[in-house]
């Protein structure tokens, strides 16, 4: 199915579901298909629901960041006591 697509204004397409980007298409994007008596936001049409769920699902894990904060000195530190001389 090719869809349109609105932004600041203008508008894009046609183009098909699958070549769609998240950075594209946004659940406020405004869209258009054949079949539409008029623009609409993308999340209340139903085939485009299912593409949100998919990208939630793809979206990366934030990063669990701990309390300690790195410390590069105290790295090397560390590492530097850590070896025994060699004589």
């Amino acid at each position: 199915m090719k869809i349109y697509f609105a932004q600041d204004c203008k508008q894009f397409g046609p183009i098909e579901i699958n070549e769609l980007n998240p950075s594209i298409l946004t659940p406020d994007t405004q869209v258009w298909y054949q079949g539409l008596s008029s623009w609409r936001e993308a999340s209340s049409v139903e085939i485009l629901n299912e593409y949100f769920e998919i990208q939630k699902s793809l979206q990366p894990i934030e990063p669990v960041h701990h309390k300690t904060k790195f410390s590069f000195s105290k790295f090397l530190r560390f590492q530097l006591q850590q070896k025994k001389p060699s004589w």
